[in-house]
């Protein structure tokens, strides 16, 4: 826009300062705040994980806990494309 004078930019900018946000504003807002709390709470969940899967691991021989490892993994993908 151009503005010839500066009494037209403020009036301008005071009605553009009233106007309420728009409701795709608030929903991207509580989007990415739900986002954040549930990145750390999976962070949480994983680092607990991380800390049980090493003391089964260190209490199950190598390859019996590599074999049951693989078969869930295994299981996840197929359940995770089972159509």
């Amino acid at each position: 826009m151009d503005y010839t004078d500066e009494q037209t930019y403020l009036r301008d900018s005071k009605q553009y300062a009233q106007e309420k946000p728009p409701y795709f504003l608030y929903a991207f807002t509580f989007l990415a705040a739900l986002g954040g709390f549930l990145f750390g709470y999976d962070t949480g969940i994983i680092s607990g994980a991380i800390i049980l899967i090493r003391e089964v691991s260190q209490s199950i021989e190598h390859g019996q806990f590599m074999s049951c490892y693989l078969t869930h993994i295994v299981r996840i993908i197929v359940a995770v494309y089972r159509v």
